[in-house]
């Protein structure tokens, strides 16, 4: 009798387990008279369509009708079974799909609750054997929000996959991850999933060697996607490990580049270059040149994060190139995308939108929501930086728009904080506020440390302007130790230039050149020559406090020199429009007029209509030689200069990467 068993479950390509359980309820489907429920547990849908074939040929049960319940639809389980059944008579209903209608964290009672509300109406509708086919983790959740159903069910039959049914459900699972296709609730529900095939897996094999840290790195991309950098780290360091011990070397090279990304959202950029380093040399060993053009993207971003704009652009570059050689389209946007980060932060906005247009296309053509919502909100920076307000304003509302039907929550965050800097500059201070705080309970929530340091120190810039010293220079110290709390070096300096800002503008410019020059040593440790300019724009301005005309001239010569190495023509700009004030003050107009002139043929250049007016009141107000004067309430610093020019810009540039 067993070696019988044994070959019709050899025939039926099922392994003993799941043959006997298959029959074990084909038995009970037999016996059934009326409405009857059962529950058939299987975390793989090829192991089903295995399953649900062999229940097809059993002669005793025909004909079996199979409803998918759609989870897009507005109709009820009960509508959705009633419209499949329509006047059919089978002999059993299987029934696919329940747990893509499971709502763990609704606030009002969703499909399944109602379904067990409906639970005597199904029994007279429906008298037929009743099986729902569900993962093993939705099961929990069914019994949770249909206990009196759950109590009322008939049998309940569990199916084990083997290597190859893991294989084949991984590979679903990473070409959604991949496509970017899934929304919040399918990324907690793939995570679940993989969870239970992992404890399957290790239950029925002892772990096939190169399963266990694929599920590993696909949970690890997921807590990606969640903004949890801290738990992807530990999954690519678990995945990093089996990968060793096996010898894997692509799988090693992938789990380090995990591990690079996880280092840029938590602001480790050593340590992110160290492994897109490692990861890059790995993947030059297999051959793998998408993998290659990845880790050299990586790269790009770490630059571009440390303000080395030039390597930046190199890189971004040849990622492209080695994208398209592999054919790889959203390798290549994401390429194409920097390449616009780096020229709008240089101040080259025809070419930032050049870019952005280009990426933009290939997301759009790949389908990719995640890279849209970011380039639409590329092109609102460079609005911002060219002063059109209202244009900046409607494209990260096109952004938010875009993040909010991906949900792509860290996006959503900063497309907000950008409509707070948009109503900052525009001194609608409430308006700023409440964006601002929008985005600091969204960073919260999705536990996105340097989203929301962020957002408290563009707090205290709004207490700042409004002359409240005291609760700005709190935001800036609460600021500061979130940023402290995750190694975040340069939030760090940002935080305290901005008390030097607080210093000089209550007159204490000793105490302001001391925080100016803290800064300025961090930025140069870390290598970030914007903010260097940042704080010698500060110093020059408490030179300029003080009197000391030559000094300031001096800094800001020096900040010159910087942008003009980085390219950044607004920076220039800046920075030669505050060598005119040195020489009006010094009495020397002609010569300021040359450099109020020169700061305005770059600011028209650029297109920052703000910025020409201002150059233009400079030169008529020179004409009278009356004193100079400047505002210490401007957003960005203690003077006009640091208003603009990208300066005193509280966006971070590169939260998006």
């Amino acid at each position: 009798m067993g070696s019988t068993v044994n070959g019709e479950a050899h025939m039926s390509g099922l392994s003993l387990h799941n043959w006997d359980e298959t029959q074990a309820m084909l038995r009970m489907l037999q016996r059934a008279r009326g409405f009857t429920l059962a529950f058939a547990i299987v975390n793989h849908s090829s192991l089903r369509d295995e399953l649900v074939a062999v229940c097809r040929t059993a002669a005793s049960i025909s004909p079996i009708q199979e409803v998918a319940l759609d989870p897009t639809v507005p109709h009820g389980i009960i509508d959705q079974v009633e419209r499949a059944v329509g006047d059919g008579q089978p002999a059993a209903l299987f029934v696919y799909g329940l747990e893509f209608l499971v709502t763990s964290d609704a606030q009002e009672p969703g499909p399944i609750d109602l379904l067990n509300l409906d639970r005597e109406y199904c029994g007279n509708r429906f008298p037929w054997p009743v099986v729902f086919w569900v993962p093993e983790y939705a099961v929990k959740e069914f019994s949770r929000h249909a206990g009196d159903l759950w109590s009322c069910r008939s049998g309940v039959s569990r199916f084990i996959g083997d290597s190859s049914h893991a294989r084949r459900t991984l590979s679903e699972i990473k070409a959604e991850i991949d496509a970017s296709s899934l929304n919040r609730r399918e990324r907690q529900t793939r995570r679940q999933l993989l969870e239970h095939i992992r404890r399957e897996h290790d239950r029925t094999e002892g772990g096939a060697p190169g399963l266990k840290p694929e599920m590993l790195m696909l949970l690890a991309r997921i807590e990606d996607y969640e903004s949890h950098p801290g738990l992807g780290a530990d999954r690519f360091r678990g995945a990093l490990a089996m990968y060793r011990e096996v010898g894997d070397r692509q799988g090693q090279a992938n789990a380090i580049y995990g591990l690079g990304q996880m280092d840029l959202m938590l602001a480790h950029y050593g340590d992110a270059a160290d492994h897109f380093k490692q990861a890059l040399d790995m993947y030059r060993e297999v051959g793998d040149r998408q993998g290659q053009a990845n880790a050299i993207r990586g790269f790009a971003h770490v630059d571009l994060l440390l303000a080395r704009y030039s390597d930046a652009a190199d890189r971004y570059q040849q990622a492209r190139t080695m994208h398209q050689e592999a054919t790889d389209r959203r390798g290549e946007a994401g390429a194409v995308e920097g390449l616009g980060h780096v020229a709008r932060i240089l101040g080259d906005n025809g070419t930032a939108i050049k870019r952005y247009k280009q990426a933009l296309a290939i997301y759009q053509e790949t389908g990719d929501r995640r890279g849209n919502a970011s380039c639409l909100e590329g092109f609102a920076d460079v609005a911002w930086m060219m002063g059109h307000y209202d244009e900046a304003a409607d494209r990260c509302q096109e952004a938010l728009a875009m993040a909010q039907s991906a949900d792509f929550r860290r996006g959503e965050a900063g497309c907000i904080e950008g409509l707070g800097h948009v109503a900052l500059m525009r001194a609608r201070y409430d308006e700023a506020s409440d964006y601002y705080h929008q985005a600091l309970a969204l960073d919260r929530e999705i536990h996105n440390q340097r989203g929301e340091a962020n957002c408290v120190r563009s707090i205290g810039e709004i207490a700042r302007v409004r002359g409240r010293y005291d609760e700005a220079i709190s935001r800036y110290q609460e600021a500061f130790d979130i940023y402290q709390a995750i190694d975040h070096r340069r939030g760090q300096a940002d935080c305290i230039r901005a008390l030097g800002n607080m210093e000089r503008v209550q007159g204490r410019d000793n105490y302001a050149a001391h925080h100016y020059r803290r800064a300025h040593a961090i930025y140069c440790e870390i290598g970030h020559r914007r903010g260097q300019a940042g704080c010698l724009l500060g110093m020059g301005d408490v030179e300029w406090n003080l009197g000391r005309y030559a000094g300031a001239a001096d800094l800001y010569q020096q900040a010159l020199t910087l942008c003009r190495e980085l390219g950044n023509r607004l920076g220039e700009a800046t920075f030669v429009q505050a060598l005119g004030d040195v020489e009006w003050s010094l009495g020397r107009y002609e010569e300021a007029d040359k450099h109020y002139l020169k700061a305005l043929l770059i600011y028209r250049q650029v297109g920052d209509r703000t910025m020409v007016a201002e150059c233009l009141a400079a030169c008529r107000q020179l004409q009278e030689k009356s004193p100079l004067s400047r505002s210490p309430l401007l957003p960005g610093g203690a003077s006009s200069l640091a208003a603009r020019g990208g300066w005193g810009r509280l966006f971070d540039e590169t939260r998006r990467l």
